[in-house]
Formats: C-alpha cells, structure tokens, sequence
C-alpha cells in the first residue's frame, strides 16, 4: 500500500464515517504529519500489508493517478501491469486476481 493524500482530510473534505471510525486527520502539511497520519491509517484500519508514504508532492498519488484511491499491480519489470478503476467503488479484487495471475505467468493459453 502506498498511503497518498488524506482522501476525506477533516480540515478539507470530511465524511461522517471517518469521524464516527475515529480515524479523522487533517491534510498533512510536513513529512512528520504525513508519517503520523498514515501510521493512524494502518493502525486504525488494522491492515496487514507494508505500508510506503508518497511525499508531500504526491508525485506517486499523481503518476498513478490514485486518488482517492486504486488497485494497482507493479509487474517485474517495474511497471504498471495492472490499473483498475478508481476505488473504493472500482475495486474489482476478480480483475486484479487475473492481473497478478498474468503477471505470474500461470494464465492457461
């Protein structure tokens, strides 16, 4: 998981669920604040996978076009092999299935 800008930041655009899930944070404006919110996200979220924080540039939410978020497969050869639509509502887990199926080499002809 790459943690890009607060999607739903309570200084910006809030949405109830993120205040009655207690996981509201405001728009971090210094790499220490971007830290701590995305520490929050994981904590909160109880995720299970590693966790990279895009800069305060959002060069990576930009070059993937992420927000406010995507599913997204980076192939060997350090490429995009596998874009799906924007999330949550484009979460399509069957098509990523497929992608990293693809990506593995164990598609049947």
């Amino acid at each position: 998981m790459i943690y890009i800008h607060e999607a739903h930041a309570a200084d910006e655009w809030q949405v109830a669920q993120n205040t009655k899930e207690g996981i509201a944070v405001n728009a971090a404006v210094t790499e220490d604040e971007k830290h701590e919110n995305a520490s929050a996200c994981v904590r909160k979220l109880d995720l299970k996978m590693p966790a990279l924080i895009d800069g305060l540039d959002n060069k990576v939410q930009f070059a993937y076009t992420s927000w406010p978020d995507r599913l997204c497969l980076i192939g060997r050869d350090g490429k995009i092999a596998f874009k799906g639509p924007r999330g949550p509502g484009g979460f399509r887990q069957p098509l990523l299935k497929a992608g990293i199926i693809k990506e593995l080499g164990l598609a049947k002809p």
